[in-house]
């Protein structure tokens, strides 16, 4: 707090509230009741984006009007992979969804796992981290603005995948402090959305517009300050992000619609909870609060306390 004293403001000094105690953002109340009756526009023109906007750039946000009134909102199509005898949907790049995909792919080369209460084969960590890292590598060399690359066709074949497999060096991931939210939707007539906004990291780049309740994020972390030609950042560009939403449909429409928070960890923990569902047959609730693994860079593999066996 004491570099960013403008958190205080909006979310009182570090560890001055009580837990479950009601924080009231009138800022943010107020902006959101200008996009309500002027649309969403307004945040990128216009007053409300002037007046912002002020606010960003005396905290040194390099962006000016014209940058906000060149955004663009783009509907792309999703990406998505047989799986299981369904399929599974998420969000195209710059999302790293593609991850995810890679890692179900890979899987399908396999057969269907038994039961989950017979032996625990979803709990192997070096097969883990040899497809992991393959999925990661896919997703480094695709997950970005897609002005700046190019999908083959042939992305998620089995060919491509168990040549990156066995090719996969190791995978170096910067991970984020944490500042996720999801929010899944299904209506009554089977409609579902799988939605997820981040700051990143903790209060993203900790800069805000006390005026306005606008914390920014830091997103631009993961990109490089250098010509690299997918993570090279430049102006006008769509910069990768972690997001992983997903849906998985099967022939009666939509089955599952999932999220979750934890950065380079979201298409790992979904993969996992997938696959203990829709393989191992366990209840969506006890698939998601079986203990699950994760790997951010090296040859260390994470394993939750709560693990019921031993792994070695």
């Amino acid at each position: 707090m004491k570099h960013f004293p403008a958190l205080a403001l909006n979310f009182g000094p570090a560890g001055g509230r009580r837990l479950g105690e009601r924080l009231k953002q009138r800022a943010a109340a107020e902006t959101m009741r200008v996009l309500s009756t002027q649309g969403w526009r307004s945040f990128y023109s216009g007053d409300l984006a002037r007046k912002w906007l002020a606010e960003a750039r005396d905290n040194g946000v390099p962006i000016d009007c014209e940058d906000l009134e060149g955004h663009a909102t783009v509907f792309q199509r999703g990406l998505s992979t047989p799986w299981r005898g369904r399929k599974v949907h998420v969000a195209p790049p710059n999302s790293q969804g593609l991850a995810l995909l890679a890692m179900l792919a890979l899987s399908e080369l396999q057969p269907a796992p038994p039961p989950a209460d017979q032996s625990d084969p979803l709990i192997d960590p070096v097969a883990y981290l040899a497809r992991k890292a393959a999925a990661f590598v896919m997703r480094d060399t695709y997950c970005a603005d897609q002005r700046r690359v190019c999908l083959p066709p042939d992305l998620l074949s089995p060919d491509r995948l168990r040549k990156l497999e066995l090719e996969a060096g190791p995978v170096m991931s910067v991970a984020g402090g944490g500042d996720t939210s999801t929010l899944v939707v299904v209506d009554a007539a089977g409609r579902a959305v799988s939605w997820v906004q981040s700051l990143f990291e903790s209060f993203g780049s900790g800069i805000v517009c006390p005026d306005h309740g606008l914390v920014l994020h830091n997103r631009a972390m993961l990109e490089r300050l250098d010509n690299h030609p997918v993570r090279g950042l430049r102006g006008g560009f769509r910069t990768f992000h972690t997001l992983c939403p997903a849906l998985v449909t099967g022939e009666g429409g939509v089955e599952l619609a999932i999220a979750t928070p934890g950065d380079h960890g979201q298409p790992q923990a979904l993969l996992q909870v997938l696959r203990r569902h829709f393989e191992q047959g366990l209840d969506i609730q006890s698939a998601i609060e079986w203990p699950r693994l994760r790997h951010d860079d090296g040859q260390e593999v994470l394993l939750r306390e709560q693990m019921p066996f031993p792994v070695e």
